[in-house]
């Protein structure tokens, strides 16, 4: 009886991934985000990338410096396999070069210096919400619009072929006039010129 309830706040709530290999920064950022989102945590990029096969993410954010693959590395591979995800690094001023490239490379939406300020954090990730949503509704309306138009051609179509066909009977139409005229004239002219010569006799 309660599962439905559970799964109905499960889906209103944004899906929010945060990828740090130190426990405790998982721990601060669970705590912090908990309550306004379902926060999945993840220690390295693998078991990140693990995550978000499982369960859509909609919001990630990433530690830059991990054992393996970095931050960075880690959003150029979800560039590609999930693009709509937005991509939020967490990161310490000795990586602003890093950032800068991961910026320009268009793999993160923003970044996070650490310590982080919690209020502007939840500002940032908020945005990030408000942003993935805007592409998906953006998406969801083009697509929308692509129906539209493909229904609106078939109707053009449709009615094009309808009015060439209304076209075709009507020049058949005005064909047979045209022949109905000329053996009507043809018909009445013999009689015409027999009554013509009576009236010139007479």
């Amino acid at each position: 009886m309660t599962a439905a309830p559970e799964r109905s706040l499960m889906e209103e709530k944004g899906n929010l991934l945060v990828i740090d290999d130190e426990e405790e920064i998982l721990k601060a950022l669970y705590r912090q985000f908990r309550r306004d989102y379902n926060v999945f945590t993840a220690r390295s990029a693998e078991d990140g990338f693990k995550v978000m096969i499982e369960t859509p993410i909609q919001v990630i954010i990433s530690d830059q410096r991990m054992p393996g693959m970095n931050g960075s590395e880690f959003f150029g591979r979800v560039k590609n396999e999930f693009p709509d995800a937005i991509r939020l690094l967490l990161t310490g001023y000795a990586d602003i070069q890093a950032v800068i490239a991961a910026v320009n490379d268009g793999n993160i939406y923003r970044y996070i210096t650490k310590p982080w300020n919690p209020l502007d954090l939840s500002a940032t990730v908020r945005e990030a919400f408000e942003r993935y949503h805007l592409i998906v509704q953006n998406r969801r309306l083009l697509i929308e619009l692509q129906e539209a138009n493909a229904l609106l051609e078939s109707r053009v179509a449709e009615r094009t072929a309808l009015l060439e066909d209304a076209n075709a009977r009507l020049a058949a139409l005005n064909a047979q006039k045209d022949a109905f005229m000329g053996m009507a004239a043809h018909d009445l002219r013999t009689p015409i010129t027999i009554v013509q010569g009576f009236i010139d006799l007479l």
